[in-house]
């Protein structure tokens, strides 16, 4: 392997888990994990039509680990699940008021500080960075092979 490379990709693993350090110290000191804080995030995002695929779609996370997730949090009266009314087989996943209250107290500050950290950059840093990462994605696809490569996610998830 050419030796450049080789330190270049060492320094995207110590950017990626640097980065998942921070999400997963800000899950951990709100008590949740960051699969939790994550499944909070797209429950948030998704508001009235969130359902456990969704979850798994979205996040890449087994159904198993999605509806531990899921049964934590109904348990501390965070979500409800609802059965849709299109497909009985589907249950949308709503946050209760004290859910509603638990979420915008971590999200709204994770939102802050990334939002802080992102304005640091100028607009030519956080576009490159954005055209950069797309770009390694693509390269990525296209290196492994078939089914490891094909993504279930959007472009622009």
């Amino acid at each position: 392997m050419n030796h450049r490379i080789k330190s270049e990709i060492q320094s995207y693993y110590e950017f990626w888990f640097g980065l998942n350090e921070i999400y997963e110290r800000w899950a951990k000191a709100h008590g949740i994990t960051s699969n939790t804080l994550f499944v909070i995030h797209t429950i948030n995002e998704y508001p009235d039509r969130c359902t456990p695929s969704v979850l798994c779609k979205c996040l890449l996370l087994s159904k198993q680990t999605v509806n531990s997730i899921l049964n934590r949090l109904e348990r501390d009266g965070y979500i409800q699940r609802s059965e849709a009314q299109e497909d009985k087989r589907s249950r949308f996943i709503t946050f209760t008021p004290e859910g509603k209250s638990f979420a915008k107290n971590i999200l709204d500050a994770l939102y802050r500080y990334e939002e802080e950290a992102l304005s640091r950059l100028s607009d030519a840093q956080r576009s490159a960075m954005l055209e950069t990462s797309h770009g390694y994605l693509q390269e990525m696809r296209r290196a492994f092979p078939g089914s490891i490569s094909r993504s279930n996610r959007s472009a622009n998830q």
